[in-house]
């Protein structure tokens, strides 16, 4: 798409891309999974004793 042509998406495209960082591939996997902990343990319901010691 270099050459001003506007040529349509297909697979083909797909194969010709550089592949990604494997560092930042990781950054990105630790970021996504660790929000998604941390609104797993948000949204789940916490029960602890009158003595604060969770039961």
């Amino acid at each position: 798409m270099r050459d001003g042509s506007a040529r349509r998406f297909t697979a083909d495209h797909i194969g010709n891309r550089t592949d990604a960082d494997p560092r930042t591939v990781a950054a990105l996997e630790m970021a996504f999974f660790g929000a998604l902990v941390q609104a797993a343990a948000a949204l789940s319901p916490t029960t602890r004793s009158p003595t604060g010691s969770p039961t």
